[in-house]
């Protein structure tokens, strides 16, 4: 049963509870225009499927009683013996069980101890269940530290000898530590580029969380400063 078809045998169902010659609800069964009414061949196993599916527990199958695991919340949980008198009425009566015991794929249970409990009560071998959908662990993406998600140090400057008077951006690398602490306004450093290596004039130094551009940013290329003319670093 696919989901599309678990939500129809819902809705007939809820239309056919309460449809009336008065209300007229069976304007809004998916079979209305069809003339195939299906509310006669609709039964408690058939809902309680159409349920299941939309919550992602797959169909009924069979497994032997003594490969059911029970954990120990139910083994010390003292079932209502009311509930616990009218399942094993129903099962004396009916020799089958009132529902399928609800299972998850390592076999272990996870509703339906009563249910068990009576069926091993009459020494029954096998009992009729479903099993919950596995459902895979997402695993976390790890988030790789990078100048696009922690502080990092840029330097802001411009081209010298160039008619272009765009001012242009360019990152520390991290592993250089305090080295941009000796940048002062006016430095010559030496950075990356589209064309290679070129030099930069220093306007300004700033630490920013956050990339000051959306843009594909270049790094400083050599720990070089050149100060009127000499080399301080």
């Amino acid at each position: 049963m696919n989901k599309q078809r678990a939500r129809d045998i819902l809705k007939v169902h809820a239309c056919c509870s309460f449809t009336t010659k008065e209300n007229k609800l069976c304007m809004l069964c998916p079979w209305n225009n069809t003339g195939d009414c299906i509310d006669t061949r609709i039964n408690e196993e058939l809902i309680i499927e159409a349920m299941n599916t939309l919550k992602g527990i797959k169909p009924m199958e069979t497994v032997k009683l003594s490969e059911i695991k029970i954990t120990k919340v139910f083994k010390n949980t003292t079932p209502n013996s009311e509930r616990m008198q009218k399942c094993r009425e129903y099962y004396e009566e009916n020799k089958k069980q009132e529902r399928p015991i609800l299972l998850d794929y390592k076999n272990i249970l996870r509703d339906g101890y009563i249910q068990y409990l009576i069926l091993k009560e009459n020494g029954v071998e096998e009992a009729t269940i479903m099993r919950k959908k596995k459902y895979k662990k997402i695993k976390e993406k790890k988030t790789t530290l990078s100048y696009k998600n922690r502080a990092t140090t840029y330097i802001f400057g411009m081209h010298p000898n160039s008619d272009c008077t765009q001012e242009f951006c360019w990152r520390v690398p991290a592993s250089w530590g305090t080295w941009a602490d000796n940048v002062n306004n006016g430095d010559i450093v030496i950075c990356q580029t589209k064309f290679g290596f070129s030099p930069v004039v220093v306007n300004r130094v700033e630490t920013l969380d956050k990339p000051p551009v959306d843009i594909m940013i270049k790094r400083v290329a050599k720990r070089e400063i050149r100060r009127n003319g000499m080399v301080i670093v």
